[in-house]
């Protein structure tokens, strides 16, 4: 546990060491692939870590890019009279921990690939589950395609393993409050109308189950979800 204490301060000092240098080219958005740093091909004021968000593939294409990135999390918890006194008390508490690397493949305007790792580790709690504890596994992989993009319209085919995040994300979620992230496998369409405020998202997808092994997340055909989501911003004006 001390050692475990250890590495996670150490680890904690150097990313927000690094979140202090990101602040510098913008903010971070909830996912990760989601996050644009096209913008750097025509920075000339180069550090570590405008390199690793903007590695040009082609030298003739500026728009053809690969993004590397990561996060991590540790979290104690101690839990007072758990279950009631039902079951014996821990004094100590337990750790979670959550490691996340992903790389963004930008191949032009149109064409994009995102490919995301996960590590979810539980030290000290006597009866943890999957949701707790999954070493490793291939969180996202997904390809999207955007037949239309310009400054009103944006239409996005998605196709792979990813995630899905809706609303108040009370039934649709990334399940980012437990310790390991859940995904789907499947296609999603997603449409936007930037001019009027207007975003539909349909998808047909399969529940990915977590498993307490390493690269144990394969595709599940008997969890089956899919369905719409539609979002007007503005409806009534002034």
């Amino acid at each position: 546990m001390k050692k475990l204490i250890l590495y996670s301060t150490i680890t904690l000092l150097t990313f927000f060491t690094t979140t202090i240098k990101a602040q510098d080219i913008g903010v971070f958005k909830p996912s990760r692939y989601d996050d644009d740093y096209s913008f750097l091909k025509d920075d000339t004021v180069k550090t570590w870590y405008k390199s690793i968000k903007y590695i040009p593939i082609s030298n003739k294409k500026k728009d053809s890019y690969i993004t590397l990135g990561g996060e991590a999390r540790f979290r104690y918890i101690y839990v007072h009279n758990d279950q009631w006194g039902a079951v014996e008390e821990d004094k100590d508490g337990y750790v979670l921990s959550r490691f996340i690397f992903n790389s963004d493949f930008h191949f032009s305007k149109k064409i994009s690939a995102f490919v995301q790792l996960q590590s979810s580790m539980e030290n000290g709690k006597p009866n943890s589950s999957s949701v707790e504890e999954n070493p490793l596994d291939l969180h996202q992989v997904f390809v999207d395609y955007k037949p239309i993009s310009n400054q009103n319209h944006e239409l996005t085919i998605r196709l792979g393993r990813q995630e899905l995040a809706y609303g108040s994300l009370r039934l649709v979620s990334t399940r980012d409050n437990p310790n390991s992230r859940q995904s789907f496998d499947g296609t999603k369409i997603m449409y936007q109308s930037k001019k009027n405020q207007f975003k539909a998202d349909v998808f047909y997808t399969n529940y990915v189950a977590s498993h307490r092994g390493i690269f144990d997340g394969k595709f599940n055909k008997d969890v089956k979800f899919w369905g719409s989501y539609i979002t007007k911003n503005e409806v009534f004006k002034n």
